[in-house]
């Protein structure tokens, strides 16, 4: 229904539906706020199991070493083992005291067609 006047007087509308669509719009923010939480929750737990990755990596790495085995192909296999790729092994020092600097990189999207990027993550072990 509307009333329509002379000049200076307003019209009326019918707003009937304006709160569904004003509902709708709030659901869709919503959606979108927990879809982006959830999209960041799941990166930040990739790059803590990048850094685990790395960790172990660097762990068998300096075990592998401490006995006299080859420590980079050792991190080389934890790494693949682990989801991840070796991108980076150096071993500093040596029997008894030495380091292992590893990197590892594990793609953000775990099992999906899209990686947009990879998560690369170092550690260090050693005897010093």
């Amino acid at each position: 229904m509307s009333v329509t006047g002379g000049p200076g007087r307003s019209r009326v509308h019918n707003e009937r539906g304006v709160g569904t669509v004003l509902v709708a719009g709030i659901c869709l923010g919503l959606v979108l706020v927990a879809a982006t939480a959830a999209l960041i929750t799941g990166w930040l737990a990739r790059a803590e199991k990048a850094q685990d990755a790395a960790d172990l990596t660097a762990l068998a790495a300096a075990a592998v070493e401490a006995d006299g085995g080859d420590a980079c192909a050792e991190a080389s296999k934890v790494a693949s083992e682990n989801g991840g790729r070796l991108t980076g092994c150096e071993v500093r020092g040596q029997r008894p005291r030495f380091v292992v600097e590893v990197t590892v990189t594990l793609p953000l999207l775990e099992g999906r067609g899209f990686n947009p990027a990879d998560v690369e993550r170092s550690a260090t072990a050693g005897t010093v």
